[in-house]
């Protein structure tokens, strides 16, 4: 009987010790940040940090807009990460912004009348191509001046 016990107590060490080494997380992955999507120029992005939102930036990554889609309101009885309603999915469809978030809930933006001056930000840099031209030229130049002299 004495060794029935002893066996019995070990089995129920051994099985306590196992049951509290593995730790339990009950923590919510966020959903991935969508993939960003460019239009005119502008890159739209919906920040992790900021739900409900999505910005827009430009060339040189400085925040030119900035829009509030949907608010998220939290229940302070439950826990806050399984309230939390992340963009998933963002897209563009003839100047409509549509974004998708984790409700599967759409919300349209008419890009053109919601961000103003907007084809400013589409303009391309001519200035390079420019330069580069004039110093092909400037080579050609110089080849047949040097080519002549021989």
């Amino acid at each position: 009987m004495k060794t029935i016990s002893k066996v019995l107590l070990s089995f129920i060490l051994v099985f306590s010790l196992f049951m509290t080494t593995q730790s339990v997380s009950a923590k919510i992955v966020g959903t991935p940040e969508p993939t960003n999507v460019n239009y005119n120029g502008l890159e739209f992005s919906a920040p992790q940090n900021h739900m409900g939102y999505v910005e827009a930036r430009d060339k040189d990554n400085n925040k030119v807009w900035e829009k509030e889609l949907y608010k998220v309101e939290t229940d302070p009885n439950l826990e806050t990460d399984v309230q939390w309603v992340f963009i998933k999915k963002m897209e563009i469809l003839d100047g409509m912004l549509i974004a998708t978030n984790d409700k599967n809930e759409n919300y349209t933006i008419d890009l053109n009348k919601e961000i103003p001056n907007l084809a400013q930000y589409n303009k391309q840099n001519i200035f390079y191509p420019i330069v580069i031209i004039s110093i092909m030229i400037l080579f050609a130049i110089a080849y047949f001046v040097f080519k002549t002299k021989k």
